[in-house]
């Protein structure tokens, strides 16, 4: 098995921050993509021509505990901003700019560890910058 390279320690949105003391294990996914528009003329198998519409981006992180008082308000813009480890032990910052936070979904089994899994999505500013890059 190889060797980890990097894993987020800490998350922060709102002005609260997760990470293993608060919040429990975390597992980050982020999703930036589009929608593929192909195009094919007559007997064409392939498209000859491909572009992306519709572009969006969402994030999802998920804490290893049942969480209820720290939730922000549906509804609520923000940055959030990832504190990552890499090897060797040094870290850096990822920030996804104006996330809207959409819900948590959360779970509790007989005999399991809670989860919970907090939504967002970006809203851009001006309909071209996607979410990692700052808008200001």
């Amino acid at each position: 098995m190889a060797n980890t390279t990097w894993y987020v320690t800490q998350f922060t949105f709102d002005s609260v921050t997760y990470n293993d003391a608060a919040g429990g294990t975390l597992t980050a996914s982020l999703r930036e993509g589009a929608r593929e528009e192909e195009e094919r003329v007559g007997g064409q198998v392939y498209p000859t021509a491909v572009e992306m519409a519709n572009a969006s981006a969402e994030a999802s992180i998920e804490i290893a505990e049942f969480q209820k008082d720290s939730l922000p308000s549906l509804g609520t813009t923000g940055n959030i901003v990832l504190t990552i480890q890499k090897a060797g032990g040094t870290t850096e910052t990822e920030t996804w700019y104006n996330m809207v936070f959409g819900g948590r979904d959360a779970n509790q089994g007989r005999s399991t560890a809670g989860r919970s899994t907090y939504r967002w999505v970006f809203q851009s500013d001006d309909g071209v910058n996607g979410p990692t890059e700052n808008p200001a």
